[in-house]
């Protein structure tokens, strides 16, 4: 099933990854997947991860499982916080946004790429 997500405020859409990576990973390890799935993956922005909440998670669409383990769905962005020393993470099950370790947290992860619209001819 390929999920493909519309920008409010854009306009533009937003191709979401099947699949989550199969294990979470800390902050390099999720930026230096989502970039290795080839031309224009990439994690996902916070704004982005809200947009997939509201548009698959809270609809049970694009296979979003909730975490076994108690780890409330946390995905990782691309966004550093001021510092740079932490990332935003994003619950998709709780609604809530946090600031974690590059390296000390592992969260899931889910790759986004964004499309242009096919134009009609």
């Amino acid at each position: 099933m390929k999920a493909i997500i519309k920008n409010p405020l854009t306009g533009k859409d937003l191709q979401i990854a099947d699949y989550n990576f199969p294990k979470r990973m800390n902050w390099k390890e999720a930026m230096n997947s989502a970039k290795n799935l080839g031309k224009g993956w990439r994690l996902p922005t916070v704004f982005e991860l809200e947009l997939i909440r509201a548009q698959l998670y809270l609809n049970n669409k694009g296979y979003l499982p909730v975490g076994e383990d108690g780890y409330w769905q946390r995905y990782w962005s691309s966004e550093l916080d001021e510092h740079e020393l932490n990332a935003w993470a994003v619950s998709l099950h709780k609604d809530e946004k946090q600031t974690l370790s590059l390296d000390g947290n592992k969260c899931f992860v889910r790759a986004v790429k964004n499309i242009r619209a096919v134009k009609n001819k």
